[in-house]
């Protein structure tokens, strides 16, 4: 991201995209549906890109199955 936390940039909040992962002006990751800070800047190009949702768009958690390496099939070796 172009320039650091507190050098004078204005900073606005934004919900990430479905299946994206942004960091924030804080170094931390941010999952989908979450709501990160980011450069005002940015927030046009990261939409294009579709790292953000753009406008009222509201992420909802998926309710589906969750896979997991452990309830997958395991082998084993006699």
């Amino acid at each position: 991201m172009a320039g650091a936390p507190g050098t004078g940039g204005s900073v606005v909040e934004a919900v990430v995209a479905h299946g994206r992962t942004v960091v924030g002006v804080n170094g931390k990751n941010v999952g989908p549906g979450g709501t990160v800070k980011v450069p005002k800047d940015e927030v046009e190009s990261l939409i294009k890109l579709g790292f953000l949702a753009d406008g009222d768009v509201v992420e909802k958690p998926q309710t589906g199955p969750h896979v997991s390496v452990a309830a997958g099939p395991s082998v084993r070796i006699a």
